[in-house]
């Protein structure tokens, strides 16, 4: 049932999509599913990722480029390692300023984390 509601999504009119859930629930594969089907024809790669996507052309993810993501779908597998606000440093301040510049520099986050009492208990 869940898979369903899924398909009827039209992702093209969200910056920012969270796929959250307990460990081993599916995050990371529903997510595959929708960079799989918007990868499909275009050259150059349209993905930035942080990490390795098979048969899917993508460009490694590099935090010092963040700003240079203009016009991506920048996929993060376990977002929170790599934006963690109780840290404050010029990494997170980089990440913030980026995803408040989403819409101006026509780009999209797709990240998958798992749910927060999972997290606090790092």
């Amino acid at each position: 049932m869940r898979y369903q509601l899924h398909k009827r999504i039209n992702y093209k009119n969200y910056r920012v999509i969270a796929y959250s859930g307990k460990v081993g629930s599916g995050m990371t594969l529903a997510a595959m599913m929708q960079l799989v089907k918007e990868s499909k024809g275009k050259t150059p790669p349209s993905i930035v990722s942080n990490c390795t996507l098979r048969g899917i052309d993508y460009e490694p993810f590099e935090l010092e480029k963040l700003l240079d993501y203009q016009g991506k779908l920048v996929f993060l597998d376990m977002g929170y390692m790599v934006f963690d606000y109780r840290r404050p440093s010029k990494a997170n301040m980089l990440f913030e300023h980026w995803t408040k510049m989403l819409r101006k520099m026509d780009s999209r986050l797709v990240f998958t984390s798992p749910t927060l009492e999972y997290v606090e208990r790092l």
